[in-house]
């Protein structure tokens, strides 16, 4: 619904007023196309960082790329000598928000495409971005029920993989061919197999039963007393601490890393690490991560997928799978871990720790069904992915000429 300003003075709604009036004096004085750029409030390192970097290195001509991220984030500061950092939830922020032409996140939450919560209403008509998913991870689950058209209304979904682009074409998203663009995820540049080393990499994602309300300033969790009560936490807490893993490592050589995902990091508290695998806190960049380590254990997370571009060995621990799809908040989709994923699948404890040791005492090299696999799966494993979306961006005006 459209305010006047006679109507919002009459409504008392001074803050809306506020940044109508801003808006008009910021036009005179901005005059490129801004792009407002995020991952996370409180983390970057993730495909709005890749393509925030990228268009840094070169000539963005009328476009004025910027990112969004909290002032308390340890990236603030790190991500200010790629370009224009805009500290979440600031005046600068909402006022370069009302101004975008497009919103560019990893992630699709209310807070990305709404900077103002309720006060939205009365400054609804001056929204008028184009919203651009790129996506945190791959799509392989079906996610029609909360990342549809009518929901979301995406210009452009960017998509990684072959079946991927597919599933999102073909299912019940009511996107074409014109808003989904199989161009990479613009992290996939970073990817870089010659700087692996033998290590472990223990990366699990979350249980939606066991994560507590998000603070909206934040982004941050509160601690779940009960957490450590659960069989997600006990078979972790096990596997860390299993003397026949950890002596199968201390012969080859290898050391690992416990990675709690970003949505349970308050509860890092409960884990123990020893001489082998650490203990690691949030700050963690992940493509260095992908990068560094031979070997990975996750379970139904995404991060498999930007392993495998690599060709490096996934272990798939899905010792809860039957209880993991009731309670997360999406359905089983195209991609069956059997038939198309990485490495073997386990779903036991004691099948788990006897991949790991086979998989260490071959080096980590990914056998040959797997190497195929990732083959079939992508459709291009070069470093071009920001090129590609920073295009695909660009083709969302010439389609509406």
């Amino acid at each position: 619904m459209y305010f006047s300003y006679l109507k919002l003075r009459k409504k008392k709604q001074y803050t809306a007023l506020f940044y109508r009036y801003a808006l008009k004096i910021f036009k005179k004085i901005e005059k490129k196309k801004i792009w407002v750029i995020s991952d996370r409030i409180n983390l970057a390192r993730d495909n709005g960082e890749a393509l925030f970097c990228y268009l840094s290195t070169i000539d963005t001509k009328d476009v004025l790329p910027c990112f969004d991220i909290s002032k308390k984030s340890a990236d603030y500061k790190r991500l200010k000598k790629y370009g224009k950092v805009l500290p979440h939830d600031s005046f600068r922020y909402k006022l370069y928000f009302l101004a975008a032409q497009k919103i560019i996140s990893a992630q699709i939450d209310e807070y990305v495409i709404n900077a103002f919560d309720q006060l939205r209403d009365y400054l609804l008509n001056l929204y008028r971005f184009d919203i651009v998913f790129l996506q945190h991870g791959l799509t392989k689950d079906d996610l029609s029920d909360w990342l549809n058209r009518f929901d979301k209304n995406i210009a452009l979904f960017v998509t990684g993989a072959k079946p991927e682009y597919n599933s999102i074409i073909q299912g019940n998203y009511f996107y074409t061919e014109k808003e989904v663009k199989l161009t990479g995820f613009p992290r996939f540049d970073n990817l870089i197999k010659e700087d692996t080393k033998k290590q472990l990499i223990i990366l699990p994602t979350w249980r939606k039963a066991l994560a507590n309300t998000i603070d909206k300033k934040t982004g941050e969790r509160i601690y779940n007393r009960e957490f450590k009560n659960s069989e997600y936490f006990q078979f972790y807490h096990k596997l860390i601490h299993d003397e026949r893993l950890l002596s199968c490592m201390r012969e080859k050589g290898y050391t690992g890393k416990f990675c709690l995902h970003i949505n349970h990091m308050e509860q890092i508290e409960d884990f123990t690490g020893n001489d082998i695998i650490s203990i690691q806190d949030g700050n963690l960049d992940y493509q260095k991560e992908f990068r560094e380590n031979a070997l990975m254990l996750t379970d139904y997370s995404s991060v498999a997928f930007d392993f495998a571009y690599m060709k490096k060995e996934v272990v798939y621990a899905q010792f809860d799978r039957q209880k993991f799809f009731e309670e997360q908040t999406y359905d089983e989709g195209y991609f069956d871990y059997e038939r198309d994923g990485f490495g073997p699948v386990c779903y036991n404890y004691e099948d788990t720790v006897q991949s790991l040791i086979a998989a260490i005492n071959r080096d980590a090299k990914m056998e040959e069904i797997y190497e195929k696999r990732v083959d079939d799966f992508y459709d291009k494993t070069d470093r071009k992915n920001c090129e590609r979306v920073y295009k695909a961006i660009l083709n969302i005006d010439k389609q509406k000429d």
